[in-house]
């Protein structure tokens, strides 16, 4: 098995947007990518494993194991788990989906028991929210760091056929294609870390937590807009049950989701979204203006039609929502408190 272990003086330096989520002050964040032969968990091996160790205070470090053959992948796992401890907040692109269940599963294949994680930061399910905003042409990692970020690499689809090289015929060259490819995938995640971190006025709630926008979804006559809160005391504080919206704390995956009712209104073959200020205990304007076919009545603000969504404007509506709520909480305590 090969190890290769470098310092990177010339990183990119770590913004840390996600620091207010992880309060240990010894924190480590492990950023970590997987290479394998293959999409089946039970079929195909994992061949090489990459580690971005960043601590505050430190210089950043890369360590990446490549294997020479297939019956090196269980000193592979437990090298990988070595390196995680209980301060460690591990740091993946669609991790929690694939790498890390892919560990997880071939660990149990070899009976090594792997570390219990209680920290994973999965920043495509922390920065959805904002990609849109970035304007990608889809939210692979490779467009959604364009064009900070240019990689110089292989493709990811050829990257089994590499391994395989150098594992069956020893190519020295497709080793290191593979090296270069698991440290850009590593560095493009600081770089995405930082790009999102420009938009967190757009994505974020700034209160006394941080709401970090995840999810937008739309019912037949609600949306419902999914939230990861810095503090997961403070968000179930936030709970409120109306009429016309609501918020809820979701323990299993702790996000807060926020709920509202909108009014369809068809004109000709369009169907737009309306929100009625009556409905709404709070005042609100429309920042949608893709459409101004359609004359509105007094008292109505148009939010999206059935094709197309202002997330922005759904995204300040939450934001309404929420401080309504801490309006309502202050003027209970000031009554409690008089």
């Amino acid at each position: 098995m090969k190890l290769n272990e470098v310092s990177v003086n010339n990183l990119i330096i770590p913004t840390f947007s996600f620091d207010p989520y992880y309060k240990d002050p010894n924190k480590k964040y492990l950023f970590f990518d997987i290479e394998t032969l293959g999409f089946h968990r039970r079929l195909h091996p994992i061949v090489m494993i990459g580690l971005l160790i960043v601590e505050p205070g430190t210089t950043p470090i890369i360590k990446q194991w490549l294997l020479d053959s297939e019956e090196e992948e269980p000193a592979l796992l437990q090298s990988f788990f070595s390196e995680i401890q209980a301060h460690s907040v591990l740091v993946s692109f669609n991790g929690k989906r694939f790498d890390w269940p892919f560990l997880v599963s071939r660990a149990k294949m070899h009976h090594i028991l792997p570390p219990i994680i209680q920290k994973h930061l999965d920043l495509y399910d922390f920065y959805q929210g904002g990609f849109p905003l970035l304007f990608a042409e889809n939210h692979t990692l490779r467009e959604l760091v364009k064009p900070e970020f240019v990689f110089q690499s292989c493709p990811s689809k050829e990257i089994p056929a590499l391994l395989q090289a150098h594992m069956h015929r020893g190519d020295k060259d497709a080793a290191s294609l593979c090296f270069q490819h698991n440290k850009e995938d590593l560095l493009s995640l600081l770089h995405l870390e930082k790009k999102m971190l420009q938009l967190q006025e757009k994505w974020q709630i700034q209160t006394a937590e941080v709401l970090t926008l995840v999810k937008i979804q739309k019912s037949r006559d609600f949306y419902l807009v999914r939230y990861l809160p810095s503090n997961s005391t403070l968000a179930r504080s936030l709970v409120k049950q109306g009429k016309n919206f609501s918020v809820d704390f979701h323990s299993h995956d702790e996000t807060l989701e926020v709920r509202f009712r909108y009014l369809a209104i068809q004109e000709k073959d369009v169907i737009y979204h309306a929100l009625p200020h009556p409905w709404y205990p709070f005042s609100f304007s429309s920042t949608w203006a893709s459409h101004q076919s359609i004359q509105l009545p007094d008292g109505l603000s148009l939010l999206a039609t059935d094709t197309e969504l202002d997330r922005f404007g759904v995204h300040l509506f939450c934001g309404k929502i929420i401080n309504h709520i801490q309006k309502e909480h202050k003027q209970t305590e000031k009554k409690q408190s008089n």
